[in-house]
Formats: structure tokens, C-alpha cells, sequence
């Protein structure tokens, strides 16, 4: 069974040490958009306070939407009817046991490193 340590050696082990960071992140975009499935559930756990969603607030992940730094993978959610654009960072896959947890686990582990 693969590992966090396995997907972030698969997404970006095969690149040179001086890589930019965004080089990496698209490695990254391109491998979650290929093996994500959407929609999923995900918990917003949030690093700062938003007005409009909160720590722990259930959303619906359905699609990349870019990368920007500092924030990294953004991610598109819903909130009952509306949307949101929140970093991948600030999200927790709800489904423990599926592939989609230990991609998005992988890809927070990894994204402090760059």
C-alpha cells in the first residue's frame, strides 16, 4: 500500500534539486487532477479567520482552480449553494480510507518543504 512518503516521491522525486516552485506545484496540479475524484468532502480547518467560512465547516471539493504562492494549490469548494476558492493546505479529506485522503495528505505534508 502506498505511503505519504510514496506519492510525494512519485509526484516530484523525478525532478532536479533546484527545481522552482512552481515547476513543482504543477507536478503537483497535474498528479491531483489526475488521480483525485470529484467531488469529494472535505473539512475546512482554517489558518486564519474568514467571515464566510469557518474551521470545521464541511465542504464540497470539486475541481483544481490554480496555483498561487504563498497559498499553493487552490482548491474549488462549496458550501451548501456557494462557492469558494480556500488553499488545499486548509483542507482535511473527511474519507480517511480513500486514495483522495492520502493524496491531499501527501501534498500537505510535502508543501511546507518548498
Amino acid at each position: 500500500m502506498e505511503n505519504v512518503e510514496d506519492i510525494i516521491e512519485k509526484v516530484v522525486g523525478h525532478l532536479p534539486d533546484d527545481s522552482d516552485e512552481y515547476t513543482l506545484l504543477d507536478e503537483w496540479v497535474s498528479f491531483l487532477e489526475e488521480n483525485l475524484i470529484f467531488p469529494f468532502e472535505a473539512v475546512f480547518m482554517a489558518f486564519s479567520y474568514t467571515e464566510t467560512l469557518k474551521s470545521g465547516d464541511k465542504l464540497k471539493v470539486h475541481q483544481v482552480d490554480n496555483c498561487i504562492m504563498p497559498y499553493g494549490i487552490l482548491m474549488k469548494v462549496k458550501l451548501g449553494r456557494k462557492s469558494f476558492v480556500v488553499p488545499l493546505e486548509e483542507l482535511t479529506v473527511t474519507d480517511v480510507n480513500s486514495k483522495n485522503f492520502l493524496y491531499v495528505e501527501a501534498y500537505k505534508e510535502w508543501f511546507p518543504t518548498i
